[in-house]
């Protein structure tokens, strides 16, 4: 897989190449669609992920998403990363209306 270079976003991705080559599917594809055997390091790739969404709480539950694609269990596309991306940024505004408009994640 031709991985870019992810390290120019994202320099606290630097452990491995699996981890670069799975920001650069998340970023560049728009999905978690790669080989669950050519993972390292699954709890280090999850830790990563959650640094890089500074995920809150249940909004985490769509990175997990994401780590189960990569086990062959669901489906994780670019809209759910989105939308993840826009509560951690509303989140970060400190606004408690953002906090009250938004939805539960299983609604996504």
């Amino acid at each position: 897989m031709e991985c870019g270079d992810p390290q120019a976003r994202m320099p606290q991705l630097h452990e491995t190449e699996t981890h670069r080559c799975l920001v650069a599917s998340i970023d560049d594809q728009g999905a978690c669609n790669m080989d669950p055997n050519s993972l390292a390091g699954t709890d280090a790739i999850m830790a990563e992920l959650r640094v890089r969404f500074r995920a809150i709480n249940g909004h985490f539950d769509t990175l997990a998403k994401c780590l189960d694609t990569l086990e062959g269990r669901t489906d994780c596309h670019k809209n759910h990363l989105d939308a993840a991306e826009g509560r951690v940024s509303d989140l970060e505004d400190g606004s408690v209306q953002s906090l009250k408009r938004m939805e539960p994640m299983e609604k996504l």
